[in-house]
């Protein structure tokens, strides 16, 4: 008995110094006492009540009880309805009375011997596994703020140890002091309802199991507060407001983060189209510039026979009717040979002009991706950093030391931008030699325009003036059509030139493709990366936030509820403590 008066002592004690005395005005302790029955069941209430810090003279109190007992001292009073006007001498006032309102927390005790419910009185002396569930009810229900009075209830139980082992309970401990087991538990009924915690939905019971080989029933206290919260500074859980407020931000930069990311996604996307179409065009200019370069000597061989045979009619070496007919039928083979190249050409322009527009387009659609990088980034260090006065690289890597991007996130954005700007640095080559292509297409086609236009004259000439061409007139032949062969030599030259260069373009691009397929593999992996970490993370913590606004407002309810309750049987206790028995 002398151990379990200790215990209830310094659960009082532990109590009282949660709730400090005011040294300047009337203190007042409401400590009620009841007697359960082995079920949970109230056989008998006392309520104790003890005034403290009061001064001589007229000492006004407020109380609901009936048959009130100065229980420490001789002091009288008087009464008016519900107010108490005590004769102070300046020392404390203890009284008691009696008050038959209902309990706000109830006990109710079952008892199960190997599983199977009995009465415990049914039982004694019996051996078996001992299992009691205790259930408490909260009927202190606020219903303007729809939430319970946060009681909280410290049960222990005394179990003999020479006849009883293996002790556990659900929520509390068992502690050994030799001969007897101290059981102690701790409960919040309503607290779950409350607060829709799962963590507390178990808290309005406990489960005490042991195994017995000589069952008698236990003396058990429960020690019932409503003051543990009563002191919790709420001005510390405004810091939940702020908290929530910085996470709402962190969710709209991510949001945006996500944003850019899925528009350079689909930029890249694009890219990778762009490149492929790019490489295809790239090929089938090559393709046609070999064939064009074919047909470009092929060409050149037939214009140097037609010469060959000019030469040798102005030279009078060959019979002119003979030489005239080969002449004209070299040049006609020969007109027809550059009308075809003249067409072959336009295509090779067109060609490579689509190239020309293809590659500028990837140049300003790989500089759109960098723009859209750049701008997630900015969003994510606009706000602790002066983005104006920064590179891309100090803004990233600030962005990275400070934690607002992980490192996957650091690592495919830097490899991306990096890849960006090697493959517009490639591009821009390719521009300047593509360029360089289409203007010496356009070049050797209005030579070839020109050398038709020469070939032209010279054979209705030739038609047209027959044997009775001069010596003369037949080395202006010669002469117009050694310069129709420099031209083809020229040509010849340059088709050369240009199928080397497009065969070097075309490498470039296909280095260009793998590596806008490897971008675009990034970039996908990116964009589905950060929208992982803002739906699962992000997206999870901004609702933890608003989840923790909610529940920062219910905890200042509860502890409002818990400051404002002023007592049992009266309305100005400022600490009430209620001590349940069972006896043994």
């Amino acid at each position: 008995m002398k151990n379990i008066n200790k215990i209830i002592s310094l659960s009082l004690a532990t109590v009282l110094l949660a709730n400090p005395f005011n040294a300047f005005a009337l203190t007042k302790t409401e400590t009620i006492y009841s007697t359960l029955g082995v079920s949970g069941n109230v056989k008998k209430t006392t309520i104790n009540t003890k005034l403290t810090d009061i001064s001589k003279g007229d000492i006004e109190d407020y109380t609901y009880l009936e048959n009130i007992k100065n229980l420490n001292g001789h002091e009288k009073f008087t009464r008016d309805g519900e107010k108490l006007t005590w004769k102070s001498t300046g020392k404390d006032i203890f009284y008691s009375g009696k008050y038959n309102d209902e309990l706000p927390v109830k006990v109710n005790i079952k008892y199960y011997l190997d599983g199977e419910e009995v009465k415990p009185r049914d039982i004694k002396g019996k051996s078996g596994t001992i299992t009691m569930k205790i259930n408490f009810t909260n009927n202190s229900f606020d219903s303007k703020s729809g939430m319970y009075t946060p009681f909280v209830v410290s049960t222990t139980m005394l179990i003999d140890g020479e006849n009883n082992s293996n002790i556990s309970i659900s929520t509390g401990k068992v502690v050994s002091t030799g001969t007897k087991n101290v059981v102690t538990g701790i409960s919040a009924p309503g607290l779950y309802e409350s607060t829709n915690l799962s963590n507390f939905k178990d808290l309005d019971t406990l489960t005490i199991s042991y195994k017995t080989t000589d069952f008698s029933t236990n003396e058990i206290y429960f020690v019932i507060t409503p003051k543990l919260l009563s002191e919790v500074d709420l001005s510390t859980l405004d810091k939940v407001d702020s908290l929530n407020s910085s996470l709402n931000l962190l969710q709209d930069s991510m949001n945006q983060l996500e944003s850019g990311a899925n528009k350079l996604n689909d930029g890249t996307a694009s890219l990778k189209d762009g490149v492929n179409k790019l490489n295809s065009g790239t090929k089938s200019a090559r393709d046609g510039s070999k064939k064009l370069n074919d047909g470009a000597s092929s060409l050149n061989s037939g214009i140097k026979q037609s010469l060959d045979g000019a030469k040798a009619l102005a030279d009078g070496t060959g019979k002119v009717d003979t030489n005239l007919q080969t002449i004209i039928a070299g040049i006609k083979e020969q007109e027809n040979n550059l009308t075809a190249k003249s067409s072959a050409m336009q295509e090779q322009l067109k060609q490579v002009t689509e190239l020309q527009q293809n590659n500028q387009a990837t140049i300003d659609k790989l500089t759109t991706g960098n723009q859209q990088i750049a701008a997630g980034v900015d969003a994510k260090v606009s706000k602790y950093l002066d983005i104006t006065s920064n590179d891309f690289s100090t803004k990233l890597e600030y962005a990275h030391s400070n934690a607002l991007i992980d490192d996957n996130t650091y690592k495919t954005l830097a490899a991306s931008y990096d890849n960006n700007v090697g493959l517009i640095t490639l591009l821009t080559y390719n521009k300047t030699s593509i360029n360089t292509m289409v203007d010496s297409l356009k070049s050797s086609l209005s030579e070839i325009n020109t050398a038709l236009t020469t070939l032209d004259g010279y054979l209705s000439r030739l038609q047209n003036e027959g044997t009775s061409m001069t010596k003369s007139g037949a080395q202006s032949l010669y002469a117009g059509l050694s310069k129709i062969y420099a031209g083809s030599t020229t040509l010849n030259s340059g088709t050369e030139s240009l199928t080397s260069g497009l065969e070097a373009l075309y490498s470039g691009t296909q280095t260009l493709v793998g590596g806008t397929n490897e971008l675009s593999s990034g970039t996908s992996e990116l964009a589905n990366g950060i929208s992982k970490i803002n739906s699962e993370g992000i997206n999870q913590l901004a609702n933890y936030g608003e989840k923790a606004v909610n529940y920062k407002n219910k905890l200042k309810t509860l502890t409002n509820l818990s400051k404002n309750y002023k007592g049992f049987a009266s309305d100005n206790a400022d600490t009430t403590i209620f001590v349940y028995k069972i006896a043994k």
